[in-house]
């Protein structure tokens, strides 16, 4: 069960091993080196444990806590590991670096290593490094224990069991490691799997790492004759002890397994097509901010977290209206003044500047549609449009940004003193693993940390949807389909933690809900909700009142509105067309089971761009994305004197292989059109 206290069960216990030491009258210093290893998935995860392990150790203070999770220099956490730390909490991959390049690294007393969320270290591929892991520990540990237990006069490790001798031939020898045969672990060493949801793979982990006296726990449902993986030990449990002969098996198949989610989650399936998806993402979040509530956004992919982060924060209300939308204006406003303010009437020149001029000299070679003097009349006493109009004003490089629309009466970016933003007063937090240590580690500990009623939101990707608890967290958003179905199980069980109540949603299309099968196959029942009464709710409860005289498909006049926005900034065009592109990647990656119902091929792509508020067609925001991408390279490359040389004389040469895109530069009689892209 999610959020029933996993990391608290070992931890405590851990704890003992290394007060119980005192016992056998061996006093605890950091020279003895490390007692507990724990093992993480991610970096937020194991700062979490690190924290936890930090608050019950304060009063030892001869027990050290400490936490390598990469992005730090080495030197500074060689000299941590070589004063000692007691119990260390780490990421594989540092881990192992540390093994293999750091001598300082004392394991001569290794009570226990845990591996935390299991099944997520064999999901992200480091299953392999948790094998070297293993190895290492166990050459490691037995390397010096024979020289470190007769400093404190315990020298019988010679007389314990050996754990590892079944697999001698499968160690990897490290630099600075002896070549020896496997030393006794003791029988005091354990090491320990836990999992919210366990599978078939950590079964063949476990067979490879517990060999020795291995215990298998399950739970048991309450009045079924035997026992099932539910994850609540509520119901009791089922105990296996095995000898290292015997492979680790659990008593039901994984089909089998059952998954127990806390009473007081209340989860609700939202199905709805992607021309709808969008608004009802807005909805749930402003009900949520009026509601005083935390919410969670899990994406597929770090583009989406990124262009979704960026879009929020540039969402606002429509007042810029459009030249033929002035009726409606009047109608908002109660009237057009006949002499605008002197802030408006500048805003309003310099577009007219901008735009009215370029249209006068594109129509300037066809005389039967050439404007007549006095042909354009404004509704303002104090602006003239003949009077900013000149013969040789034209200017082709004042256009919208972005494509715009070039009949607006308003540039888009000059109104910005009238907008209101959707979430002008809300925090909208980013995370990814694509983010830089500094970034993740502030924006997990902001959003964690928050104070009741702040207005935040979380936007990430599935990095804290293991064995993170989050603070007052009441409602999780899945706005992309689950690749693994026990991403949906992790995912939900973000909220809901310690008897609180909480709150899922999930998205679906209406192709995809026999998802909701699957659910109900695993005993998980989910609340369905119609895409439509959610955009009935927005209409109602979120749209100005003001805005409700505007009569018609009011809805796709805000939705127009906010395509405009987009398209008129070339940083969100540019992320939306990346985030666009990683979406329709992330279906070709969902598992081999779900593959039949968030199957890539059945998505339409034109209403998929729909959802990310471009208008271009799915050709267009690929071959689109691969120029940005080109003139964002280009942009950063910086050409030495030889090459800006011979660019000003319009030869044509290879540039250097570093610039990082096709060398080719072509040569005109009027100079270098450009680089060409790959």
């Amino acid at each position: 069960m999610t959020g029933s206290g996993k990391t608290l069960s070992y931890a405590l216990p851990s704890i003992q091993k290394i007060l119980n030491l005192q016992k056998e009258k061996i006093k605890i210093t950091r020279d003895m080196g490390t007692f507990i290893l724990v093992l993480s998935p991610t970096r937020e995860l194991a700062i979490q444990i690190n924290s936890l392990f930090t608050t019950l150790t304060k009063p030892y203070p001869y027990i050290v806590v400490s936490c390598l999770t990469g992005g730090e220099k080495k030197k500074s956490e060689k000299n941590r590991l070589k004063k000692g730390v007691s119990i260390l909490t780490c990421t594989p991959g540092r881990l192992l670096d540390h093994l293999e390049h750091t001598k300082g690294l004392k394991l001569s007393f290794l009570q226990s290593l845990i591996l935390d969320e299991a099944d997520k270290v064999i999901f992200l591929g480091s299953q392999d490094r948790v094998r070297l892991i293993f190895d290492a520990v166990k050459r490691l540990r037995g390397g010096k224990a024979g020289k470190a237990a007769g400093a404190v006069g315990a020298a019988n490790a010679a007389g314990e069991e050996d754990a590892g001798a079944d697999h001698a031939p499968r160690q990897t020898a490290l630099p600075h490691a002896p070549l020896l045969p496997p030393p006794p672990l003791g029988k005091n060493f354990q090491m320990v799997f836990i999992s919210a949801t366990l599978n078939h793979a950590v079964k063949s982990l476990a067979n490879y790492c517990l060999t020795n006296r291995t215990v298998w726990v399950e739970a048991k449902e309450d009045g079924a004759p035997g026992g099932g993986l539910s994850g609540e030990l509520s119901g009791g449990v089922v105990v296996q002890p095995s000898t290292h002969e015997e492979e680790v098996t659990p008593t039901v198949g994984e089909d089998d397994w059952k998954y127990d989610l806390p009473e007081q989650l209340k989860q609700f399936c939202i199905v709805t097509d992607f021309r709808k998806k969008f608004l009802c993402l807005v909805h749930l979040l402003l009900s949520c901010m009026k509601k005083k509530q935390k919410p969670v956004v899990f994406l597929s992919n770090c583009h989406s977290v990124e262009y979704m982060g960026a879009l929020l924060k540039s969402l606002y209300w429509p007042t810029d209206l459009k030249k033929e939308n002035m009726e409606v204006h009047k109608k908002l406003h109660k009237g057009i003044p006949s002499v605008l303010l002197k802030e408006d009437e500048q805003l309003l020149r310099k577009h007219l500047e901008q735009t009215l001029q370029r249209r006068e000299c594109q129509l300037a070679g066809d005389p039967s549609k050439r404007r007549k003097k006095g042909g354009i009349t404004l509704p303002f006493k104090n602006i003239h449009v003949d009077d900013l109009l000149g013969e040789d004003s034209c200017d082709e490089r004042n256009g919208s940004a972005g494509g715009g629309d070039r009949s607006a009466l308003y540039n888009v970016s000059t109104d910005r003193h009238k907008r209101k933003y959707l979430f002008g007063d809300t925090h909208i937090y980013t995370l990814h693993g694509n983010m830089s240590k500094e970034d993740r580690l502030g924006n997990f500990l902001d959003f964690a940390n928050g104070k009741r009623g702040d207005n935040c939101i979380l936007l990430c990707t599935e990095i804290v949807s293991r064995g993170v608890n989050l603070d007052e967290l009441s409602v999780v958003v899945q706005y992309d389909p689950p690749q693994v179905f026990e991403e949906y199980v992790h995912k939900v069980g973000r909220t809901a933690r310690l008897q609180k109540e909480g709150t899922s949603y999930l998205f679906l299309l209406p192709t995809e809900v026999e998802f909701l099968n699957v659910l109900r196959e695993k005993k998980i029942h989910v609340k369905t909700i119609r895409g439509e009464e959610l955009i009935g709710k927005f209409r109602r409860e979120d749209v100005p009142p003001s805005f409700a005289s505007i009569g018609g498909d009011l809805l796709s006049f805000i939705y127009n509105h906010f395509k405009v926005t987009v398209k008129s900034d070339e940083s969100l065009m540019e992320k939306a067309t990346s985030a666009f592109l990683a979406s329709v990647t992330a279906y070709y990656s969902v598992s081999k089971p779900l593959r039949h119902i968030f199957c890539a091929k059945s998505l339409h792509l034109g209403h998929l761009a729909y959802a990310f508020l471009l208008d271009e067609s799915p050709r267009e925001i690929a071959q689109l994305n691969k120029q940005q991408r080109y003139l964002r390279v280009k942009r950063h490359t910086t050409l030495g004197k030889r090459e800006r040389r011979l660019l000003r004389g319009g030869a044509a040469y290879f540039l250097p292989p570093s610039i990082g895109y096709s060398p080719i530069v072509r040569a005109t009689t009027v100079g270098v059109e450009g680089l060409l892209p790959p």
